[in-house]
């Protein structure tokens, strides 16, 4: 759950940069080699960790660079990123449209766009209003994707499918296990 990413700025290292390229390993070598020679302090992920340890290095990371695949089915990196409190940079992709907001909640460069990213980047390095408003913007939104958030919205569609349904036997259900 998104609960695990909980934000704590006070362990925010300032102009850290993660970069997750498990998905695009060519793309996020390339980024990290620019960034560096730009002499960012940016740390390249490009294999899997488990979630404890992803979260405790979103926890320390200023900024995320989420590089998805073109056709992603829901792009959940970005998304606890945005729950830690990383200003985030990540490409379109299909499913993450639904909270990468380009300008609201992050910034979206072109896909594969090695220039696009690192520009993307570096706009964040230098505007400290604009990764503040970025991160608020993102932190709110990823909190209606928590497990309260999500029962809440599955209860919702029932509610319009099957009103009997949620009113009846799931809210005793969920009365049950508090």
């Amino acid at each position: 759950p998104l609960e695990l990413f909980a934000a704590n700025d006070a362990a925010k290292e300032e102009g850290s940069i993660l970069i997750w390229s498990r998905k695009n390993e060519s793309l996020g070598a390339r980024l990290h080699e620019a960034l560096r020679e730009r002499g960012a302090q940016v740390m390249l992920l490009d294999r899997y960790l488990p979630r404890e340890e992803f979260a405790a290095r979103l926890a320390k990371s200023d900024i995320f660079v989420g590089l998805p695949l073109k056709r992603e089915g829901f792009y959940l990196p970005a998304l606890e990123a945005m729950a830690a409190g990383c200003a985030v940079v990540c490409s379109d992709a299909a499913g993450n449209r639904g909270y990468c907001v380009a300008d609201e909640t992050c910034l979206m460069p072109p896909f594969d766009d090695l220039a696009g990213h690192v520009a993307a980047v570096e706009r964040l390095l230098s505007d400290r209003g604009l990764r503040d408003r970025l991160r608020a913007d993102a932190r709110e939104v990823s909190q209606s994707y928590s497990l309260a958030g999500e029962r809440a919205a599955f209860h919702a569609l029932l509610e319009r499918a099957r009103p009997e349904l949620a009113g009846g036997s799931l809210a005793s259900a969920e009365q049950a296990e508090r």
